[in-house]
């Protein structure tokens, strides 16, 4: 009995979730630096360097072009990159992603990335 009252005792200290623990795995800590690298090509206008990591599909649907139309009218709309705030992860639908929130010097906006099983971004999103 005694056995079980400890086991009983003891599930919640299991059951915590990992999101209140800073534990960071080696693959999500690249997806972190590959995200990082994402925002750096964009505020760099190295749209080459963006698309580095994407998957063929996105690359086919994403050109350099885009890339940039997509920049310019969020800059267009909060002003020029000030600086990275802050950097979460987080699982959707099975797919990792790693948002990056940024400071610009009108407003703010989320720059969204999207991995693959393959650990290929296979989505890009900036939401102001």
């Amino acid at each position: 009995m005694k056995t079980i009252l400890l086991f009983i005792a003891m599930m919640p200290i299991f059951a915590t979730p990992s999101r209140n623990r800073a534990v960071t795995t080696k693959d999500e800590a690249n997806r972190i630096e590959i995200a990082h690298k994402i925002v750096d090509g964009l505020v760099k206008g190295d749209y080459a360097k963006v698309r580095e990591n994407f998957d063929q599909s996105l690359s086919d649907a994403l050109s350099n072009d885009k890339l940039a139309q997509g920049w310019q009218a969020l800059t267009g709309q909060i002003g020029n990159y000030v600086q990275t705030n802050s950097t979460t992860t987080d699982v959707v639908q099975s797919y990792n992603q790693v948002k990056v929130n940024c400071k610009f010097a009108n407003g703010t906006a989320t720059v969204e990335v999207t991995f693959s099983v393959a650990e290929k971004v296979i989505g890009l999103y900036l939401k102001p």
